[in-house]
């Protein structure tokens, strides 16, 4: 009996054995399988991938480069809008549209010559082409030469009254020439076409300060404020406020447009080229006060009051 129980035992460890060593292949055929079809898979796509490279990929058309070029200009990037016209321009050269942005963008990179070549070539197509003038103003302004810029834009307002950009330019071409009532007409010209555009006020109350029209220089910078606070209108509209010796008001105007140490100082300087060197001695002090460690210049200012006070006095 106890021979049979260990025969038993014996065939039923083969049994299992057996069982364990056909399930082992089983599985390992299974694994087998699944990685020759990952394999399969894998050069499949592989050469599906080979086979679309070698596919002529479709070109873009103008209206698209020039689309990019346009995001690209938005974004800043001037190399990549650059590239985007260039090539829009290659597959279409009589665009006038592109050959225009092209030339501002060389006029923002300071490539004035290549600018001018751009603008030369839309009035070869169109003889009559007011862009193509107030580009050239904007490219011979950018190199230094006002008086064909002067020409230019001159013939652009000829020819399309409506560019507002045309008449600011010639506003700042005739302050320049210091001649601020040319100027100022200008500049009413340009506002009178983009009422919402704050760098025309600011721009006529440059003019109007330069001619001596406080008043008037204090509307217009106010006006800028209104549509646009920023630091240079609010430092301008200080710097008029002061000659109309409102000088609280241009204080707190100088404070909105930098800290309470340089809006000091500001006011100091001007005390300081009335002749004021006693309130200009006050004023430095006042900046030096607030900042002693970091504001040096304001230090050095109140030197030169003193120095002039010494100077006046008998």
């Amino acid at each position: 009996m106890k021979r049979f129980y260990a025969l038993s035992v014996c065939l039923l460890m083969l049994v299992f054995a057996a069982g364990c060593a056909t399930g082992d292949k089983r599985t390992e055929k299974a694994t087998q399988k699944a990685l020759e079809q990952i394999k399969k898979e894998r050069k499949a796509k592989e050469l599906a991938e080979e086979e679309e490279k070698k596919q002529p990929r479709p070109e873009r058309t103008p209206e698209e480069l020039e689309m990019a070029g346009d995001e690209y200009l938005r974004q800043g990037n001037y190399g990549l809008a650059f590239l985007q016209y260039n090539k829009a321009l290659g597959l279409e050269p009589a665009n006038s549209r592109l050959r225009y942005k092209l030339g501002r963008l060389n006029v923002a990179k300071g490539l004035t010559d290549d600018a001018i070549g751009h603008f030369e070539s839309m009035l070869l197509d169109d003889p009559g082409s007011a862009l193509a003038y107030e580009g050239l103003g904007r490219a011979y302004m950018a190199s230094g030469d006002l008086e064909k810029a002067e020409k230019n834009f001159g013939e652009a307002v000829k020819k399309s009254p409506v560019l507002w950009e045309a008449h600011n330019f010639l506003g700042m071409i005739f302050d320049k020439k210091k001649e601020f009532g040319e100027a100022q007409g200008f500049y009413s010209k340009a506002i009178a076409l983009k009422p919402g555009e704050a760098a025309l006020f600011n721009n006529l109350g440059i003019s109007f300060f330069l001619a001596g029209k406080y008043e008037n220089a204090v509307w217009a910078f106010s006006e800028a404020i209104r549509l646009r606070p920023g630091e240079r209108t609010f430092n301008n509209l200080g710097a008029a406020l002061a000659r109309l010796g409102r000088y609280p008001e241009a204080l707190e105007n100088f404070k909105k447009a930098s800290p309470e140490h340089v809006a000091y100082n500001k006011l100091g300087t001007i005390y300081f080229k009335e002749g004021n060197y006693e309130e200009a001695a006050r004023a430095f002090e006042t900046a030096f006060r607030i900042s002693p460690t970091y504001y040096t210049r304001a230090s050095k200012n109140l030197t030169r009051s003193k120095e002039a006070l010494l100077k006046e006095t008998p």
